[in-house]
């Protein structure tokens, strides 16, 4: 569906639905794509789409690259199979979902140089430690079903308002 919302942002919700393949979406005044459960397995190049908030949670993507190009603020990666965290550090991300994402310790060294991250989901990851990422002002963290997460001392740096640690993830 595409939804023009009285400010004027677009939207496009292709969640659950069997498409396979996006189109090219340059200068769309697209500001948010919904693809989460769709049987979309790429990601066009979007030149020029002024895109703040991207929902990839469980699709079969496995080139994210084109991400690079974004200036996201709102990104779900949640369940998908991303090789690499590099291409979202440049984004002003504000809210971030990694939940079931094959990453581990290294990659939070990406994760602490996006100083916007308000709100980080890593539930279901392979982390054991929080303290790479203790200088970013997070008011929400996720930590549920990290098993093998055992050092919590860096959440006293944190200026949380929201700490989930559910053994379910």
């Amino acid at each position: 569906t595409l939804r023009t919302v009285s400010d004027g942002i677009v939207e496009l919700d292709l969640s659950n639905s069997s498409v396979r393949q996006l189109g090219a979406m340059g200068g769309m005044a697209l500001r948010a794509l919904i693809l989460a459960d769709s049987k979309v397995s790429s990601l066009p190049l979007m030149v020029d789409v002024p895109l703040e908030l991207l929902n990839l949670r469980n699709t079969e993507i496995r080139n994210f690259m084109s991400l690079s190009r974004l200036r996201l603020k709102n990104l779900d990666l949640g369940g998908t199979k991303i090789q690499t965290l590099d291409v979202i550090k440049n984004m002003p991300l504000v809210v971030l979902n990694l939940e079931r994402v094959e990453i581990d310790d290294r990659d939070l060294s990406v994760l602490s140089e996006i100083g916007t991250l308000a709100h980080l989901n890593l539930s279901g990851t392979k982390i054991t430690t929080i303290s790479p990422i203790k200088k970013l002002r997070l008011q929400t963290l996720e930590l549920g079903g990290c098993r093998s997460l055992n050092d919590f001392s860096s959440l006293s740096d944190m200026p949380l308002s929201r700490l989930g640690l559910s053994r379910d993830g």
